[in-house]
């Protein structure tokens, strides 16, 4: 497979980040003839090495990168927040939620940071064809109290409930999804701070 078609390929299976191991299995070749080939495609910048074993397509932005270099991983925190427009916070870290660990990489602006969780944690992201993963609105709040242990995002929540764009039913599943009495508790507590307004949802609209 020349590197047009792979690069075609990848583009096709919406894998803009690749490991070696993907790789291998897309041109049906072994480890070390696949080391080799992307070797190849790299110095002829048909794709770019984000570190040992992974690799991405040119012009891959640095949320995907972060968000795809460990399968199964989505962006939450801050930088999800931002992407909703849920914060006016600007920050040069991006949370990200693994099932395994990783160690922070540097990208171009930001700093990647993994926090790795139960395989059963990992639900409640939105995935765009060769774009990055975000975590929903919803479980961004749910993953602050995961991992903070209470509520650290207190602004952003408040400003989400007032301006109805929490989907609260949802909220409310992924809670339970959690299998974590604290934390059921203390969404069903931030909720019952807004009385009946907690009882509307952007969904019912």
């Amino acid at each position: 497979m020349n590197g047009v078609n792979f690069v075609d390929r990848l583009k096709d299976l919406g894998m803009p980040v690749v490991s070696l191991e993907s790789a291998g299995a897309i041109i049906q070749k072994s480890p070390g003839y696949t080391h080799i080939y992307m070797g190849r495609l790299c110095k002829a910048g048909a794709i770019k090495m984000i570190e040992r074993g992974k690799y991405c397509l040119p012009g891959t932005d640095e949320y995907t990168i972060a968000s795809r270099i460990v399968p199964q991983s989505y962006i939450t925190g801050y930088s999800a927040l931002g992407h909703y427009k849920l914060t006016t916070q600007i920050t040069t870290e991006m949370q990200i939620i693994a099932p395994k660990y990783h160690r922070p990489i540097r990208l171009k602006n930001h700093t990647a940071k993994f926090s790795k969780v139960k395989k059963e944690f990992i639900y409640g992201y939105t995935v765009t064809s060769n774009g990055p993963i975000f975590a929903e609105p919803e479980k961004i709040f749910i993953d602050d109290l995961y991992l903070h242990g209470k509520q650290y995002y207190t602004e952003e929540f408040d400003y989400a409930m007032e301006n109805n764009r929490l989907d609260l039913q949802k909220l409310r599943t992924y809670a339970q999804m959690s299998n974590s009495p604290t934390l059921i508790r203390r969404i069903a507590k931030c909720l019952k701070n807004y009385g009946s307004d907690a009882q509307k949802s952007k969904s019912s609209k």
